[in-house]
């Protein structure tokens, strides 16, 4: 993990987290429960040597009665969070195809999150905008799969319509895309950029993490794919002091938990941070 920069004098702290929702892996017994892996969530963010002062959610799920987005928020202190109903599957979709899952939220808490606003993106899915001055920052997790490029593109045209008017953005979540998607390069053609290619001159692989890929990202064979870079924190109109990836905090399981070989870490997507502060005047 990177150094991170205190935040003071205008610098702000921002984190985007996919929690991994995923029911038939779970009914297989492959993954454990949302609510299981929830205390390495914890433990990852409270690592963190910066002040969380926006932290974007995609993938939260009320599980067993725990909503696992405001439990998360409220174990690190925040009693104010802000969660909307994400994944809905399409309004006249044939029962078949229906993509989708219930009880899923995108949503954003911290030590600067004071409110926050549901955007419509298409779909039947949102992405959340909340403010720290002049700055608009969006949580977003667009649409997956091969199938739904255009889709993505959508979503994209929807976001950038909805910062158009500010000058300082902040686009942090799950693209599902890859650096030269067009969904991706639409934001780029709008003055975006990469915190990690601004920073490092790379961008971060973020899925899957290495006790994730065989079970989340093989293909047909069985072969492992490649890990990829879908998820970003993109910026414009502001200064990257530093951004990073998270180190996953192992799970302490119980004994009935720890009966099965199902991975130790809390997620199948790393979490990125940055540490941001508008341009020197």
């Amino acid at each position: 993990m990177s150094e991170v920069v205190a935040s003071h004098d205008g610098r702000f702290n921002v984190v985007t987290w996919n929690m991994l929702v995923d029911k038939t892996r779970q009914r297989k017994g492959l993954i454990l429960p949302q609510h299981v892996r929830l205390a390495g969530h914890i433990a990852t963010l409270q690592a963190f040597e910066g002040s969380l002062d926006v932290v974007g959610v995609q993938e939260a799920i009320r599980d067993e009665g725990i909503h696992c987005g405001r439990a998360l928020a409220k174990a690190l202190g925040f009693t104010d969070s802000h969660f909307y109903k994400h994944n809905k599957p399409p309004l006249f979709a044939p029962k078949k195809g229906r993509r989708g899952r219930k009880n899923e939220y995108i949503g954003v808490f911290g030590e600067q999150v004071h409110d926050a606003t549901p955007i419509y993106i298409g779909d039947r899915r949102v992405a959340v905008k909340t403010m720290i001055g002049s700055t608009a920052i969006v949580s977003f997790h667009l649409r997956q799969g091969r199938e739904n490029r255009s889709v993505r593109i959508e979503q994209a045209d929807e976001i950038l319509n909805a910062v158009a008017d500010y000058d300082q953005v902040v686009l942090l979540g799950d693209t599902n895309e890859n650096w030269s998607s067009p969904a991706r390069q639409a934001m780029y053609d709008e003055g975006f950029e990469s915190a990690f290619m601004l920073k490092h001159g790379e961008l971060p692989v973020t899925y899957p993490t290495p006790e994730y890929h065989e079970v989340m990202y093989t293909d047909q064979s069985g072969n492992q794919k490649p890990p990829v870079s879908i998820d970003d924190i993109a910026v414009r109109g502001l200064t990257v002091v530093n951004c990073g990836i998270l180190d996953q905090a192992s799970l302490e399981l119980t004994e009935q938990d720890d009966s099965s070989p199902v991975p130790r870490t809390p997620s199948d997507h790393y979490a990125l941070w940055a540490t941001l502060e508008p341009f020197a005047a």
